[in-house]
């Protein structure tokens, strides 16, 4: 039987920010999605692959090239954390990033979302947001993460500061030292030779 246990997981294809953004009064539309975007790309992170509205807030979506093995479990954990840390201000869940959770499926209904018949896509689990899907090389996602920094958290709270609207106002702020559990040596990292699985990948979309 499945279960949700670390000792089923034996590689990991994605890495994702569970946003839970109207925790903090924010509202997903397409202007905050964007800016959701544009701040990866400002701090020099990959953009995500896709973007999931989860009937409530977002689910952004990094889909890896290469499936990454158990074995580098505290790399991606790390991965996790510092992501999140960067949407922190912004309703990211940090107990959402455990590598057994078990997301919402696109196009299934989250039934805590009240129905609403002036919406039809009110609770409905869909993309709102996607790259081709793009899929993005693990060790670049690990590079770049390591280099946010106090400076990046600063540039965060000015942007903040400035459009409140947009970047939120929430009292928390990004804190990349809670984040940093991971120091990569040596890259020349043991993959698995498999590609990702894509039968797989489309049922947890």
């Amino acid at each position: 039987p499945w279960s949700r246990l670390i000792t089923n997981v034996k590689y990991l294809q994605v890495a994702w920010v569970d946003l839970d953004c109207y925790a903090v009064g924010l509202v997903p539309t397409p202007e905050f999605i964007e800016t959701l975007i544009h701040r990866a790309y400002f701090f020099g992170i990959p953009i995500p692959s896709y973007i999931v509205s989860s009937g409530r807030g977002l689910y952004l979506k990094w889909l890896l090239d290469k499936p990454v093995p158990v074995g580098l479990l505290p790399a991606w954990k790390h991965v996790q954390g510092m992501l999140t840390q960067l949407y922190i201000d912004v309703g990211a869940d940090v107990r959402a990033i455990d590598a057994a959770r078990v997301l919402r499926v696109v196009n299934t209904m989250n039934g805590k979302v009240p129905a609403d018949p002036n919406v039809t896509s009110s609770g409905v689990v869909r993309v709102v947001w996607n790259e081709g899907p793009r899929r993005h090389s693990f060790e670049t996602l690990l590079n770049s993460v390591n280099l946010l920094d106090q400076s990046a958290t600063e540039a965060i709270k000015k942007a903040g500061e400035k459009v409140a609207h947009r970047a939120g106002r929430s009292r928390l702020c990004p804190n990349f030292s809670e984040a940093k559990g991971y120091r990569p040596g040596n890259l020349s990292l043991i993959w698995d030779t498999r590609s990702p699985d894509f039968a797989l990948e489309a049922m947890a979309k």
